[in-house]
C-alpha cells in the first residue's frame, strides 16, 4: 500500500475500529438491566428480563462447580458481582451453599417459592431490589436453587426507551444487537468517516501532483487551482511556492526561447554576406586557399543549418506550428527518406535497410514527419560502426504503428537516454563533434511526434541504439514491401 490516501484511510480505521472495539466492551460491562430495563412498561417486567440473564449466570456457575470446585465457584461468582453487581448463589437439597455456607434469612423466602414452582422462575421487584429464584438442574441431574439478588442503579420511573435521549436509545440498540451485527455497524461507519477524512487530507496532494505532472510535461502556464490555495494549511503554502516557482520558470523559458530566435534571425544576414563574399573570394584566390576556403563554408553551412534547426524547434514549442493535417502514403514516405539517406550513408562506408509495410496510409503533417524520420535515421547513420547495416523496419500493434531505427554503434549509458530528446544533448562532446551533430535533430523529432500524438523512445539493444516511433493508427495492412 504505497498510495498516501490507503495508508491515510488504513491508519483513522484503524484507530477508529480500536476506538468502537473499546466503546462496546464498556458497554458489554455495564450491568445489561440497566438498559434491558428501560424498555419495560413496569417494574415487574424489568425484574423478568433480568431474570432471564440472571438464570443463565446460575448454569455456568454450576458448570464452573463441576469443572473447577468450590474455589473457582467462589472466584466466579464473585467477579460475576463485581462486575454487574448481581449477588449470586446457588445452594443444595439441605439448603447449603456450594461455597459451605448455611442459607441466610433473607434467602428463605426465595428457596421455599423456587422449590413448589420448579418450572418457573421466581422474579420480583421489592425496596428497588431485583429478587430471583429458580429451580435448576446440573448436567449430572443434581438440583439447586438458584437466588440472585440485584440493587437496581436505575429508578423504575423510567418505563420506556422514548423517555431516553437519542444516545440512550442508540446505547440501548447496541446493547441489544448481536456481535455480527455490531460489527457490521462498526467497519461501515468506520470506513465512511474514513474515507471522507483521508479524502479530504489527500485530495490537495493529488491535485498538486496532476499539475506538477503537467509542468514537467512542458505545460509551463500551469497554475494552482484557488481551491488549493485557499486557507492557511501547509499544503495551500506548497501550492502557492509551486505557482511562485511555475511562473519564475516559465518566464526564463520564455525568454530564453525568445533569445534563441532573436539570435538564429539576426545571425541569418551576416551568414547570408558571409556568403556571398566567400564566394568572391573563390573567384579571385588561387588554387592554395581554395582548400581553407571551402572549410569555411562547410562551417557556415552548419551554422546556418543549426540556425534553421533552432528556428525550426522554436516555432514547434511555441506551438505556431499550424498542422494542415492531410492523408498520405507513410510507408513511401519511409522508403523515401530511407534511398536519400543511403546515399550519405554509402559515402560514410556504412549502409541502410529498410523492412516497411506496404500501403500505409496516415493523416499528419507529412513534411513534419518526414523531418522527424530522417532526422532520426541520419542519427542512425552517423552512429553506426563502420561496415554495418542500419535496420528501419515498421510494425503495426493494434491502434498505433511503431517505427524502429537500429543502429550498430557504441550505444548510449542508461542514465542518458532519457536526455537524447533535449536540445542541445550531447553523451560525448567529442563524439558529437565528429559525427557533425548540433544536439537539435532529436529534440525537433520528439516535438513533432508530439503534437501528432505520437512518442518517441530509446533503448539499448546490446549492439548499438534503437529509437522508437509510434504513431496512432487505425487502419492496419498485413501487406509487406522490402527495399
Amino acid at each position: 500500500m504505497k498510495s498516501l490516501f490507503f495508508r491515510l484511510m488504513a491508519s483513522f480505521l484503524a484507530i477508529l475500529l480500536l476506538s468502537i472495539t473499546l466503546l462496546l466492551f464498556i458497554l458489554s460491562t455495564v450491568p445489561i438491566v440497566a438498559f434491558t430495563a428501560i424498555r419495560e412498561d413496569r417494574p415487574q417486567g424489568m425484574a423478568e428480563s433480568f431474570a432471564k440473564i440472571v438464570v443463565l449466570s446460575g448454569r455456568a456457575a454450576q458448570s464452573v462447580y463441576l469443572t473447577g470446585g468450590q474455589a473457582s465457584y467462589e472466584q466466579h461468582i464473585h467477579e460475576l458481582e463485581a462486575v454487574t453487581g448481581t449477588n449470586l448463589q446457588l445452594y443444595n437439597r439441605d439448603n447449603i451453599s456450594l461455597s459451605g455456607n448455611k442459607l441466610p434469612s433473607n434467602h428463605e423466602l426465595l428457596v421455599e417459592k423456587a422449590r413448589k414452582n420448579k418450572n418457573r422462575t421466581i422474579a420480583y421487584w421489592k425496596d428497588n431490589r431485583i429478587n430471583i429464584a429458580r429451580s435448576i438442574n446440573d448436567q449430572h441431574g443434581n438440583e439447586h436453587i438458584l437466588v440472585g439478588l440485584h440493587r437496581m442503579a436505575v429508578p423504575p420511573a423510567i418505563t420506556g426507551a422514548h423517555d431516553l435521549p437519542f444516545a440512550g436509545r442508540v446505547l440501548i440498540f447496541l446493547r441489544e444487537s448481536n456481535k455480527s451485527l455490531k460489527l457490521v455497524i462498526a467497519i461501515t461507519v468506520a470506513s465512511v468517516v474514513c474515507f471522507v477524512l483521508a479524502k479530504t487530507l489527500t485530495a490537495p496532494i493529488i491535485e498538486l501532483r496532476r499539475k506538477t505532472q503537467q509542468f514537467a510535461a512542458g505545460d509551463y502556464a500551469t497554475r494552482i487551482t484557488r481551491e488549493l490555495r485557499g486557507g492557511g494549511s501547509e499544503i495551500a503554502d506548497l501550492g502557492r511556492d509551486f505557482n511562485i516557482m511555475a511562473e519564475k520558470t516559465e518566464t526564463v523559458i520564455r525568454a530564453q526561447k525568445r533569445l534563441l530566435r532573436d539570435i538564429s534571425h539576426e545571425l541569418r544576414s551576416p551568414l547570408a554576406r558571409l556568403n556571398v563574399a566567400l564566394e568572391l573570394a573563390r573567384k579571385q584566390s588561387n588554387e592554395t586557399l581554395h582548400a581553407p576556403l571551402n572549410q569555411i563554408g562547410k562551417e557556415s553551412d552548419r551554422i546556418n543549418e543549426l540556425i534553421s534547426q533552432l528556428l525550426t524547434l522554436n516555432q514547434i514549442e511555441s506551438g505556431n506550428v499550424y498542422l494542415d493535417k492531410e492523408v498520405f502514403n507513410l510507408s513511401e514516405l519511409l522508403i523515401a527518406i530511407v534511398e536519400d539517406a543511403r546515399f550519405e550513408a554509402l559515402q560514410l562506408g556504412r549502409n541502410i535497410k529498410c523492412d516497411a509495410l506496404s500501403d500505409i496510409q496516415l493523416e499528419g503533417h507529412a513534411e513534419l514527419l518526414r523531418r522527424a524520420v530522417e532526422n532520426v535515421i541520419r542519427n542512425g547513420i552517423h552512429y553506426t560502426e563502420n561496415g554495418t547495416t542500419v535496420v528501419v523496419t515498421m510494425a503495426i500493434h493494434g491502434d498505433v504503428i511503431d517505427i524502429m531505427v537500429r543502429d550498430f554503434g557504441p550505444g548510449v549509458p542508461e542514465e542518458s537516454l532519457h536526455h537524447l530528446f533535449e536540445p542541445f544533448f550531447r553523451v560525448q562532446y567529442a563524439r558529437e563533434r565528429r559525427t557533425g551533430g548540433t544536439g537539435i535533430g532529436l529534440a525537433i523529432a520528439s516535438q513533432a511526434l508530439r503534437l501528432h500524438e505520437g512518442a518517441i523512445v530509446a533503448q539499448n539493444h546490446g549492439n548499438g541504439l534503437d529509437i522508437i516511433i509510434t504513431l496512432p493508427y487505425c487502419k492496419p495492412k498485413k501487406n509487406s514491401k522490402n527495399t
